[in-house]
């Protein structure tokens, strides 16, 4: 079922229709992009409000980047570690 909420980023208040399970989470998100932003916006007050929107995006796409690198690094390792283990079964089983 849809929701209506208001969020607020850089003092100007955005209405929104959300599932009602999602509600949380576009609340988390827009407390993540409204700090961003206003972070930008101390150092940089006289940037229009679209500049500081775009830094602060791609500051975000940065970190996704970053977090979906770290994410396949670490399942690349599990993926070895599960493949040595797997080795080390058949071995085990074998010499039975």
């Amino acid at each position: 079922m849809d929701k209506a909420i208001r969020v607020v980023i850089l003092g100007r208040e955005y209405p929104l229709r959300v599932q009602e399970d999602t509600e949380e989470s576009t609340r988390a998100a827009a407390a993540i992009v409204d700090a961003r932003m206003q972070a930008f916006r101390q150092g940089h007050p006289a940037q229009s409000d679209v500049v500081t929107a775009v830094v602060a995006a791609l500051s975000l796409a940065d970190d996704l980047q970053t977090a979906r690198r770290r994410q396949h690094e670490m399942a690349s390792k599990v993926d070895l570690e599960l493949q040595r283990l797997d080795r080390e079964l058949e071995m085990a089983l074998a010499a039975r």
